[in-house]
């Protein structure tokens, strides 16, 4: 696939060819060093602060209940390693996001956002000027929840604009 300009060339793309590669190899180097956590690197006083109440866990569980202390305490980690995960998770999707749609006339930004609002998706449209040159810049904005949602609906009106076979 071409890039011209920063801009995906539709005339030129291919709709078998997959717009990201999408590969479990890519998904580890992504997510797999940082502990699979989204939207935050843990340093050693980071990871002391997930695993240290584990740890805990663990021991107190261990203590109490009279298991072996080497099986209670990677439970206790794995425990609030996981909790850990589903808070990060919750607050990247509710983490607010904007996608460039200045390349679009107004009639394919309103069908965009129609689309999108019929997906239930929460979309605005928002203006940013530059108030020495002039310019404006449109995008729609949203949650990260929705991103996959909302590319995938420009990316379609930019297909149609292009006059690209297979789009929906």
């Amino acid at each position: 696939m071409r890039r011209e300009a920063s801009w995906f060339n539709y005339a030129t793309w291919d709709p078998g060819q997959p717009m990201c590669l999408g590969s479990a190899r890519w998904f580890w180097h992504r997510y797999g060093r940082t502990g699979f956590f989204r939207s935050v690197d843990l340093n050693a006083v980071g990871w002391a602060a997930v695993l240290g109440p584990g740890i805990v866990l663990g021991l107190v569980i261990a203590l109490a209940v009279g298991w072996p202390w080497w099986l209670t305490t990677p439970a206790g980690m794995l425990c609030t390693w996981i909790a850990a995960l589903v808070l990060d998770g919750v607050s990247w999707r509710r983490t607010p996001t904007s996608a460039g749609v200045s390349d679009l006339t107004s009639a394919q930004i309103d069908s965009v956002l129609d689309r999108l609002r019929k997906q239930a998706v929460e979309v605005s449209l928002h203006e940013d000027a530059d108030p020495e040159t002039g310019a404006v810049w449109l995008s729609i904005q949203s949650s990260m929840r929705f991103l996959r949602a909302i590319q995938r609906e420009i990316d379609v009106e930019r297909r149609r604009a292009a006059g690209v076979a297979g789009a929906e």
